[in-house]
């Protein structure tokens, strides 16, 4: 048992190199040891098995090259994960609760037509003058909490957020979420969303 047992592990070592270690220090001991005593302990070996590039290479080749890759491509790999991320957000940020339903400029318009829906555009003064949704409400994102009052009688009515491509609209129905609106939206793809499906505008 023992002779199979060491003749396994010698058949696994040969990729590595801890072979040839274990035959140049502690192996003829370790299986005399073994082999003399049928209940001999285990005797740990004194050595550390040393890993290089080469025996490294020879067990774990895609390993290797992918490490070489990543090292040798730093700023591009990153530049991966931080659009990937971008990308990602809008999505796990619904899953989170951090974002809101969304609605096309179809389903706006028909919130719209009800009379007691409110579109909230959150982008800066200059942006709201050069065109906007007809009937919107302007207040900046960094304004909400100051002049959330201007908007509660729409607590518990639908509210529409739309900023330039829907990129601050998260942040700002969370704002409203925490002042306690119940019923809020984000308009995909935002304000040039709304200007792609050729709908009215005004200044």
């Amino acid at each position: 048992m023992a002779m199979l047992i060491f003749g396994n592990l010698s058949r696994i070592c040969l990729g590595t190199g801890w072979l040839k270690s274990l035959k140049n220090r502690d192996f003829p001991q370790l299986v005399g040891k073994i082999s003399g005593f049928r209940h001999a302990p285990i005797i740990a070996p004194k050595f550390a098995p040393v890993f290089t590039r080469n025996s490294i290479h020879f067990v774990f080749p895609e390993l290797l090259s992918m490490v070489d890759f990543v090292s040798q491509n730093v700023m591009l790999v990153m530049l991966f994960l931080v659009s990937g991320g971008l990308l990602l957000w809008p999505s796990i940020a619904k899953v989170t609760g951090g974002g809101a339903r969304e609605v096309g400029t179809l389903e706006t318009t028909r919130f719209m037509n009800t009379g007691n829906a409110l579109v909230l555009d959150i982008r800066d003064n200059a942006e709201f003058n050069g065109g906007r949704i007809p009937k919107s409400k302007n207040i900046p994102l960094a304004e909400i909490d100051k002049r959330v009052d201007e908007i509660s009688r729409f607590k518990d009515k639908p509210v529409i957020v739309t900023c330039r491509n829907n990129m601050r609209a998260t942040a700002a129905v969370k704002l409203l979420k925490k002042h306690g609106f119940t019923d809020v939206y984000q308009l995909s793809g935002g304000f040039g969303a709304w200007q792609q499906a050729s709908l009215p505008t005004e200044k």
